[in-house]
């Protein structure tokens, strides 16, 4: 599910943005 995803997300956010954006990139994640 998306949910899921978007609670890892989130976690991941809280360690630091940038990596978030490292795993979307490489996820093909829309942000």
């Amino acid at each position: 599910m998306v949910a899921k995803e978007a609670i890892y997300l989130l976690e991941l956010k809280r360690s630091g943005d940038e990596e978030i954006i490292a795993i979307c990139e490489n996820d093909s994640c829309a942000v």
